[in-house]
Order: C-alpha cells, then sequence, then structure tokens
C-alpha cells in the first residue's frame, strides 16, 4: 500500500498538481504480520517481540521501529513523514508474559527513538492509535492518555496526534469519561469518573490533533444487521 502511495504522490509532487506542505502523510510502526514475521531482525530482538498469536506479532523496540521506518520512506519515496504511529501498543498485552506495565515501558523506549528520529529529520512528529476504551468484553485492552503523557520529555517533545475508535457504534470518545476501566466497560474507580473528560475533550486540552480510525468496519463489527 506505501508503494502505491509512493508512486501517486510522486506523480502528483513531479507534475506540480500539489506541493508537499499540502499533503499529510502519516505512517505505523508496531504490527508485526505477513513477511516481516520472517525478518532476521524480528528474530534477533527475542523477547521483545510479543507474539500475541499466530501470523500477528508486536514491537516497539528502537531497532524495529528505526528499521521500519527506513522502509516506509523507501516506499513512500520521502525523505520525511508527517508523523509515526505507534501501531496499538496495547495489543502486545495480549501475549504471555507482558502487562499493561511493560507496555507502557515499551512506549517510552519508543518514545525516546521517535524523538531522534525527529531530530534526524526522519519524522515531524509522532503519535499513537489505539483502544482507549475498552472494544468489547473479549477484547478490555487499553490505554490511558494519562499514562502516554508520563512517558514524554517533559519539555520540547513531539508527540502530537491521538488516533482512536470513533463511529456510530464506538462513540465513547466523544461523551465517556476517559478512566481505566473493566472488561464490562464500568469504571474501576467510580468516584474519578464523575469528574472525568471523554477522551477528545482530554486531547483538545492537551493540544493534541486527533484522528478516528474504523469508521465503517466498527459499525460492520459491532452493530449486526447494519447495511453498508
Amino acid at each position: 500500500a506505501e508503494s502505491a502511495v509512493g508512486a501517486v504522490l510522486a506523480d502528483l509532487l513531479s507534475s506540480g498538481e500539489v506541493q508537499r506542505d499540502e499533503v499529510v502523510v502519516v505512517t505505523k510502526v508496531g504490527n508485526i504480520v505477513g513477511p516481516a514475521l520472517r525478518s532476521p531482525l524480528v528474530r534477533d530482538l527475542g523477547s521483545a517481540v510479543a507474539r500475541v498469536r499466530e501470523g500477528a506479532w508486536h514491537c516497539l523496540e528502537p531497532a524495529w521501529i528505526e528499521a521500519e521506518l527506513t522502509a516506509s520512506l523507501g516506499r513512500l519515496g520521502l525523505a520525511c513523514v508527517d508523523c509515526v504511529l505507534l501501531h496499538c501498543p496495547e495489543f502486545a498485552s495480549r501475549a504471555p508474559g507482558v502487562s499493561m506495565e511493560e507496555v507502557y515501558r515499551r512506549v517510552g523506549r519508543a518514545v525516546d527513538h521517535l524523538e531522534s528520529e525527529v531530530a534526524r529529520g526522519r519524522a515531524a512528529r509522532y503519535g499513537v492509535t489505539a483502544a482507549f476504551y475498552p472494544l468489547r468484553a473479549s477484547d478490555p485492552e487499553h490505554l490511558l492518555l494519562g499514562r502516554l503523557l508520563e512517558a514524554l520529555p517533559t519539555e520540547g517533545h513531539h508527540f502530537e496526534l491521538l488516533q482512536f475508535p470513533l463511529n456510530f457504534a464506538e462513540p465513547q470518545a466523544l461523551w465517556m469519561p476517559h478512566v481505566a476501566r473493566n472488561a464490562d466497560g464500568a469504571a474501576r474507580d467510580a468516584a474519578a469518573a464523575l469528574d472525568a473528560p471523554p477522551l477528545a475533550a482530554l486531547a483538545r486540552r492537551h493540544g493534541l490533533a486527533t484522528l478516528a480510525n474504523r469508521p465503517l468496519d466498527g459499525i460492520r463489527g459491532e452493530l449486526r444487521g447494519v447495511l453498508r
């Protein structure tokens, strides 16, 4: 897909139809699927790779992020992307021996590396795409924005973008208080939930740009009988 985007982008830029600053290019790192599963680097990273299930692994190690970003830049034909998103860090917690505390530790290491990628001029900014509420009882893992912010440098960081599910079936980011929740969606601390803002408002409070994901897939998967 990135190769196709790169080819189209090259045509548009060379023809003068668009200027580079008129296009926002975002790439993701984290999930390991397909041919990447056979990468020698994945083998060398050992326990840093969360082997969630057959055919779907996850890694946020700096070496993997660097390699993936290098590959993405090559496919896109760019020297710098506008944003790198850490892809579903919470997914790693489904692997044996990976707790949510370990997930946040991995995010912290990834953030440190992404700051270096910004300094090198290979990314303008970075962010996270994830579930911030339980998607369903069978998929309860979710991140807390407050914990992500704790992983950032105290000054001058480039964490600027948040992506989360938002559609007719999953509108929680607009109204549901953003606090830690159980698998059934109930707040773990009911008192804290009384005053907590929803995710979208909290992101705005911290000056983060937001993107919605699963706009159609979420409806198809969560609302039975919906026609497309």
